[in-house]
């Protein structure tokens, strides 16, 4: 007997209208920062674009998304504070590192963004004996 708290195996890519609204605000004022100045912009356009990939695209685990995002945080502070590189680097080497993490989560067992079905192809089944286990462990706890 499963629970009604277990989720529903659904892989690959998704969407919300929250997540969609995130990206018109993010979107339009990264278009208004432009006008007034392009690192403000990118600033703003870059942890936007890569909620939309890490949390709809790839679907990459939280840990990997903070690492991602403290590293932003730390370059883009000296990126403001000491101007120690251009937006050029600052927007290269943090798509490197969304590229190494994307890449490190692909190869998880539980992998389950975009094209799955050829990355993890076993992850039905992944799926399937984790929710059996799962059930087994809520029948004993009840």
């Amino acid at each position: 007997m499963q629970t009604s708290s277990k989720e529903q195996f659904l892989p690959g890519f998704r969407i919300s209208i929250v997540d969609a609204l995130v990206l018109v605000a993010g979107t339009a004022g990264a278009a208004f920062l432009r006008s007034e100045s392009a690192d403000a912009a990118v600033l703003l356009a870059m942890p936007v674009l890569h909620f939309f990939l890490f949390c709809n695209v790839f679907r990459i685990k939280r840990r990997k998304e903070l690492i991602w995002a403290a590293i932003f945080v730390i370059s883009s502070a000296f990126f403001i504070v000491y101007q120690m590189f251009s937006e050029v680097f600052l927007i290269i080497a943090n798509f490197l590192v969304a590229a190494i993490l994307i890449a490190l989560e692909t190869r998880e067992p539980d992998y389950h963004g975009i094209f799955w079905q050829n990355i993890n192809p076993g992850l039905e089944q992944w799926w399937e004996n984790g929710s059996e286990s799962s059930a087994r462990t809520d029948q004993r706890q009840a």
